[in-house]
This record gives C-alpha cells, structure tokens and sequence, in this order.
C-alpha cells in the first residue's frame, strides 16, 4: 500500500515540475514577443538566432 503511495506522489510530482516547466515557456514566449515589439531588440534576436542555427548545422 505505501509502494502505490510513494508512486502516486512520484506522479504528482512529475506532474507538478511539467506544469512549472510549461508555465516557464509560456512565460519566455510572451516575454520575447514583446521584446520584438521594440525593432532594436528584433534585430539583435534576428542576429542571436541566426548565429544559434549556424552553429547547430
């Protein structure tokens, strides 16, 4: 009975940190679109972007 309980929390917990991480990327997402709002700061993560995809290639 404590087996399932320790594995019922394990979930809740995976469960816990998915929803953490998602809330981040939602965060990041909409913080980066009103960053691209100002065109100084688009034309740097223009450039960031382009030098991240060169480099994974």
């Amino acid at each position: 009975m404590q087996w399932v309980e320790s594995l019922s929390a394990l979930s809740i917990a995976k469960q816990c940190c998915l929803v953490s991480v998602t809330r981040s990327v939602v965060y990041n997402k909409k913080k980066r679109l009103q960053e691209e709002m100002n065109p100084g700061t688009r034309l740097a993560l223009h450039r960031a972007d382009q030098a991240r995809t060169s480099f994974r290639s």
